[in-house]
């Protein structure tokens, strides 16, 4: 049975209990790389075009082993990158997808981000999968399941806005905490997903 989003936070904040330092340590330097590629130079845009899939599927990485309560560390970040290739290629797909969705109306984009959300916590546990097959897992996997992280980003939203607040310092909390909830939204997802198919495969036999 699926958790309520509510469960989900208090779990992620429970996961995070006596790991904040490292977790808000290790997104602080994720903040920074991104912040510095997302420069307002040609240079700076063809950086982050090159590296911002390595690094996304990176902290995608560090915040599921997080999520697991599994042993993390700062490399975690950089593991992205020996996959380099299929994180780049998710990277841009993803890019042209959500970007076209929100050009024709927002709410496409909106539908597109969610429906593609989970590509990178997905590449964690299949490296194995192309780009497009791992994309079309995550549509597959959020059936049913949109409208759910909808109402959490919603929350999320509410809280970035707290953040504005104090002077943008709150980010440093919020962003691993958003990270870390979404490798735990992901789990629950998954181990349903899997209840699901089994559950199917028995009434089958």
């Amino acid at each position: 049975m699926v958790k309520e989003n509510v469960v989900l936070i208090r779990e992620t904040r429970d996961v995070l209990s006596g790991r904040w330092g490292l977790a808000v340590g290790v997104f602080f330097i994720y903040m920074i790389i991104i912040g510095a590629l997302n420069g307002t130079h040609e240079s700076g845009s063809l950086l982050w075009i090159l590296l911002a899939g390595p690094f996304s599927l990176g902290a995608a990485i560090f915040s599921l082993s997080l999520a697991r309560r599994q042993e993390a560390s700062a490399g975690q970040l950089f593991q992205g990158f020996n996959h380099f290739g299929t994180a780049f290629l998710v990277n841009i797909v993803l890019m042209v997808i959500i970007g076209v969705g929100f050009i024709l109306l927002v709410v496409p984009g909106v539908i597109f981000a969610l429906s593609y959300s989970l590509t990178y916590f997905i590449l964690v546990d299949h490296p194995e999968l192309k780009p497009m097959e791992a994309i079309r897992k995550s549509r597959m996997m959020m059936n049913g399941y949109k409208m759910k992280l909808f109402y959490m980003w919603l929350r999320f939203l509410g809280l970035a806005l707290l953040c504005v607040l104090t002077a943008g310092i709150g980010f440093l909390w919020l962003v691993p905490f958003v990270h870390v909830c979404m490798g735990r939204f992901y789990e629950d997802i998954l181990e349903n997903t899997q209840t699901a198919t089994n559950h199917t495969t028995s009434e089958m036999e």
